[in-house]
């Protein structure tokens, strides 16, 4: 990590410097073109920015494409010649090979092109600056000559002008990306960001982490999926007591979008509806209660929205503690053009030892809906997974529970355990014949001394044979001070057993360490953290972990589908345990070209997280992440 030290430069005998996939910043050091035996250069996979390197010869270099706006270009090299010389330059986007002094024919360079007089400045010294404004939208390396001297850059150190409200990123295979922003500021300010992915490749998947620092405690964290925008969707709605949802809408369009919302209490019945604009490049975030929704305190039901053009949209959850502290949870949008009628699985539940579970149902459709809410255990062997018999607030014990919905509504079964036994498992939300399945999310609530220490929700995704997601390790195990442990749990959704491998890369797409399996029992669950399953790995650690089911029978060889969740337990300073949920990326499920995080926070102690990674096997992804203020102005944040 960190920037290249220019002190490589003192080893003269130095013929190769390979530095591929590191997290190196900062520059390339104009030193490092005076070693006079170096024959061998790679940089690829890096994040470096700046600097031309003056070479006598062209030197092998393996190196990175970006994204590049033509006429926003701006190229600084060292020059102790005369800044009103000639100087021509040329530009390649092929296979950057050259060797000792002459071009391999894999390179392909652009024409020899005159940099014209008033395009050049002088600066401080020996610098020379050029505006190069007609370079292609992808290109590998830039170098510039005077007389029979060489500069050479590669794009990432060739500097982008415009625009300053975005962060360009490089999503290698099997890789990450990772950057955080936290503004010492007393006030909050908020916004929204688009990943705009590079034409030529795959778009990212990403996560953004919210978290909220009080006087030096971490005191919640929440994490946000990257979202398409769309012209409708159901929330689940709460307004009641210390419990308020909030809603962030960001309209990426360039034209102002009119939206219209319902809000339906838990008969189906309206309570309240209204119309409002969002105006072109900007975003709203409220909560419910507040204007321009203005729902009644208490209420619980639903939240319905339609929009003239697509919008993206998060809804979040917030729980005002015993201590006053504001605990925040993602809650899910149900999408109203995709129906399904399929059994839903939800990949875990706690019950008891502080925890209770609550399990949310949004009726997605304008006709009431009915099925069942069973629990299974985790199981073992080759045996079914047994159902776990449980207590409900509303007095009901089984394992298996009934559920009615109106028409656009909500209904939530909540857990509680007078007896303080831990049960763990996944849950099934199974519809009656012929009936739509409903959008479904576990919250999970940890309460420490009668005070609510943590709220994470669980939204249900559709079932896959292979998934990734981005895990940590930091510190000690779960409950030491500090510690950052994310664990999965995977739910077997078939009825035969099923081996599940685990791959694990780090940010770079490098394999590390040997694979781990697991053994799943039919309907059964698994939940480990990372450190269990890999308990080679050295912390600190962040990357990718690969899921994949082999389901093998005396019959046929197939792989069976799994339910997966990530989950992000963090130990914070006064030891209370904050979980977050991390959802995985169905490598089945075709990646959205454009996505929006709605809604970033900074300032006041909130601090944003953005986590990008390639969800589509073999697929590397790079382009811009830019931020805009609710007005729709850029944001000139600087995430690091």
């Amino acid at each position: 990590t960190g920037p290249i030290p220019p002190e490589l430069a003192q080893l003269s005998q130095l013929w190769y410097l390979h530095l591929q996939h590191n997290q190196l910043t900062g520059p390339i050091p104009p030193e490092l073109g005076r070693i006079p035996r170096l024959d061998y250069f790679s940089f690829r996979g890096n994040q470096l920015t700046g600097g031309f390197i003056h070479i006598p010869d062209l030197y092998v270099l393996h190196l990175d494409a970006i994204w590049v706006a033509p006429g926003q270009i701006e190229a600084t090299w060292d020059d102790s010649g005369d800044p009103t010389a000639s100087y021509e330059y040329s530009w390649s986007n092929g296979p950057i090979l050259p060797s000792r002094g002459r071009e391999s024919v894999a390179t392909k360079w652009s024409d020899w092109k005159e940099i014209p007089a008033t395009m050049l400045r002088a600066g401080e010294g020996v610098t020379i600056t050029a505006e190069l404004t007609d370079l292609p939208t992808d290109i590998n390396l830039i170098r510039v000559r005077a007389g029979n001297r060489n500069w050479f850059s590669f794009a990432e150190s060739v500097r982008l002008r415009s625009p300053e409200n975005a962060t360009s990123f490089w999503v290698p295979v099997r890789g990450s990306f990772s950057l955080s922003n936290a503004w010492d500021s007393d006030s909050m300010e908020v916004g929204y960001a688009r990943i705009e992915p590079r034409a030529s490749t795959f778009p990212p998947s990403a996560v953004a982490i919210y978290g909220l620092t009080k006087n030096g405690v971490r005191v919640t964290e929440a994490a946000v999926p990257a979202t398409a925008a769309t012209l409708a969707g159901r929330i689940f709605a709460e307004v009641d007591g210390s419990v308020r949802t909030g809603v962030a809408m960001a309209n990426p369009n360039d034209e102002t979008a009119t939206v219209s919302y319902t809000l339906r209490d838990q008969a189906g019945v309206q309570i309240g509806s209204g119309i409002f604009s969002i105006g072109a490049n900007a975003q709203i975030a409220k909560f419910l209660d507040e204007a321009p929704f203005n729902a009644p305190r208490p209420m619980i039901g639903t939240f319905s929205y339609a929009t003239s053009i697509p919008v993206a949209v998060v809804a979040l959850r917030g729980l005002t503690n015993a201590r006053s502290e504001f605990l925040i949870t993602t809650l899910p949008v149900a999408p109203l053009s995709s129906i399904t009628h399929e059994e839903v699985v939800l990949p875990h539940f706690v019950d008891g030892s502080g925890w209770t579970t609550e399990i949310v149902l949004v009726n997605p459709t304008d006709h009431a809906i009915g099925g069942s809410v069973r629990f299974f255990g985790q199981g073992r062997g080759s045996s079914v997974a047994p159902l776990v018999p449980l207590t409900l607030d509303d007095g009901r014990i089984g394992s298996e529970f009934s559920y009615a919905i109106a028409p656009r509504s909500s209904r939530r079964l909540r857990t509680m355990n007078p007896a303080g036994v831990l049960h763990v498992g996944s849950v099934r939300v199974v519809p009656d014949t012929g009936a739509a399945a409903p959008t479904a999310l576990v919250i999970f609530s940890l309460e420490k001394d009668d005070v609510t220490v943590s709220e994470a929700g669980v939204s249900s995704h559709p079932a896959g044979s292979g998934f990734r997601m981005y895990v940590e390790s930091e510190g000690g195990s779960p409950g030491e001070a500090g510690s950052i442990q994310t664990g999965l749990a995977i739910a077997n959704t078939g009825y035969a057993a099923v081996t599940v491998a685990l791959e694990l890369t780090d940010p770079q797409g490098h394999v590390v360490g040997p694979e781990a399996t697991l053994q799943i029992p039919p309907a059964g669950q698994v939940s480990k953290f990372i450190y269990e399953l890999f308990p080679e790995i050295a912390a600190p650690f962040s990357g990718i972990l690969r899921i994949s089911s082999r389901l093998r029978s005396p019959f046929h060889s197939r792989t069976t589908d799994l339910a997966v969740v990530g989950l992000r337990g963090r130990t914070n300073e006064r030891g209370d345990f904050l979980m977050t949920s991390i959802p995985p990326i169905n490598e089945s499920v075709s990646p959205v070209s454009a996505t929006i995080f709605p809604h970033i926070a900074d300032g006041a102690g909130w601090s944003t997280e953005f986590i990008l990674y390639g969800g589509t096997a073999g697929q590397p992804s790079m382009g811009q992440l830019r931020y805009f203020r609710q007005s729709g102005e850029p944001w000139f944040l600087n995430p690091r």
